[in-house]
């Protein structure tokens, strides 16, 4: 699920964007030249004093809008490697619902086709009711399934 993408956030995403643009260089790729960020991301970031809070729905926004393409993820012992596309803006796009709607509703969904798809039968009852039916068996037979 995703709305209209926020002028705040599109505003933030437009300042860590146009920062990394600043920071990268020009580089040669397959015969074209692309403007590519080399680099703590999460250092740049902080550098703009734009809340925490927002850090993943920017990221998150621009990657899917194709603003910008992630080479390399950085960690504490390598750079981010990311290619810059185009700036962002809110005409048609689109970012991540900032709650956790968009998750909660798949979970719901597959409980839901799970219970369809057992008749709304109690899994574990039915598991629990098949064991001991099948331990009863087994103590008639001696304490052995048929066909051992």
């Amino acid at each position: 699920m995703t709305v209209n993408a926020t002028d705040t956030m599109v505003r933030h995403a437009k300042t860590l964007y146009n920062h990394l643009k600043e920071k990268a260089r020009d580089e040669e790729v397959q015969g074209g030249t692309l403007k590519v960020f080399r680099g703590s991301l999460t250092h740049e970031y902080d550098e703009l004093g734009i809340s925490r809070s927002y850090y993943t729905p920017i990221v998150t926004f621009m990657r899917e809008n194709e603003c910008v393409s992630f080479i390399q993820r950085g960690s504490r012992s390598a750079e981010s490697i990311i290619v810059l596309h185009r700036e962002p803006s809110a005409d048609g796009m689109t970012l991540p619902a900032l709650t956790g709607r968009a998750h909660g509703a798949k979970v719901e969904a597959r409980i839901k086709a799970l219970e369809k798809s057992t008749g709304g039968i109690n899994i574990v009852k039915a598991i629990h009711d098949m064991d001991k039916r099948l331990k009863k068996l087994e103590s008639r037979k001696g304490g052995r399934a048929s066909g051992t």
